[in-house]
């Protein structure tokens, strides 16, 4: 079960910091 949070929880930073990096170039 960790093991899967700890995945989890890369991916949502991957996401975030790729939504974010969109955002700046949209901006």
């Amino acid at each position: 079960m960790a093991k899967i949070n700890i995945l989890n929880e890369k991916k949502f930073e991957r996401l975030q910091s790729s939504i974010r990096w969109s955002n700046q170039q949209l901006a």
